[in-house]
């Protein structure tokens, strides 16, 4: 599951349209900032994966990912 994936979700539970800028993502309490935490490599919301540690991991060093919108809201996300 990707941050647009749940970005996306969010946004239609509230009535909003699919986030585009880092303001978008903000407001819908998904925040995009910072790179991958094991490479440092440069993400965006397409290819962002949540950890289950709470940070954010590229596609290649995702280990530990939240998989589901239940994983997302259990770990603190809303």
């Amino acid at each position: 599951m990707t941050a647009l994936e749940i970005a996306t979700i969010l946004a239609a539970r509230a009535g909003k349209a699919v986030p585009e800028t880092e303001s978008d993502f903000a407001a819908i309490k998904v925040p995009m900032i910072g790179g991958c935490q094991t490479c440092g490599s440069h993400i965006a919301a397409y290819n962002a994966h949540p950890q289950k540690n709470g940070y954010w991991a590229c596609e290649d060093c995702s280990d530990e990912p939240i998989v589901t919108m239940s994983d997302w809201e259990q770990l603190g996300g809303e």
